[in-house]
């Protein structure tokens, strides 16, 4: 590690930041994506495993952040493929921003819920799926957002953290690296230039 930032501390535009240029130099945007996408998947393999495993059964809340995560992980792995270009880059990473920050979003509410569970309301419906099939699409979403009881239970922590809370950490890593991509992609191309 100190050779990498050696050899990229004289090459590096960008001031004091030597070891950013290191990792420029061996994750390029592309490989950093496809981590990302992996991340993702490993995350949903966590959850269904959690669900068909341990038996813990999702929330509503948490079956909209799993569609998150599934729209991160093919956004991901597309812009690992797809996104070579600098512009093209750029508008990806809005893209991604934008769906990381919804997730983030969602985990944050989800946290305040378990935070206040005197202010989750009973669920009327059996599941998501019911709620989605008798509702129209606004008062679905409201409902969705005012959480139900089964959103106020913590079941499971790791390390002190609830699922949520994980998912939060996840959510927010993912939103800085969509910002990162394009100047990392930047870097690496004046360091190999």
């Amino acid at each position: 590690m100190g050779d990498c930032i050696e050899s990229f501390r004289k090459t590096c535009p960008v001031t004091n930041t030597s070891l950013f240029c290191c990792i420029a130099a061996v994750f390029t945007a592309r490989r950093l994506a496809a981590l990302a996408s992996f991340i993702c998947v490993a995350l949903l393999a966590t959850g269904y495993a959690l669900q068909y495993g341990w038996g813990l059964q999702p929330c509503p809340l948490c079956v909209v952040q799993r569609g998150v995560l599934y729209v991160l992980a093919i956004s991901f792995a597309v812009t690992a493929y797809w996104a070579n270009g600098q512009r093209r880059l750029g508008l990806v990473s809005i893209w991604l921003a934008l769906v990381s920050l919804v997730g983030l979003g969602l985990a944050s509410r989800h946290i305040w819920i378990q935070k206040h569970p005197e202010l989750a309301i009973p669920s009327c419906f059996g599941s998501l799926g019911d709620m989605f099939a008798e509702l129209p699409l606004l008062r679905f979403a409201q409902n969705l957002l005012n959480g139900t009881v089964e959103c106020s239970k913590i079941d499971w922590t790791f390390v002190g953290l609830t699922i949520p809370q994980w998912t939060w950490l996840w959510f927010l890593l993912f939103t800085i690296l969509a910002g990162c991509l394009p100047r990392l992609q930047a870097l690496h191309r004046r360091s190999v230039d």
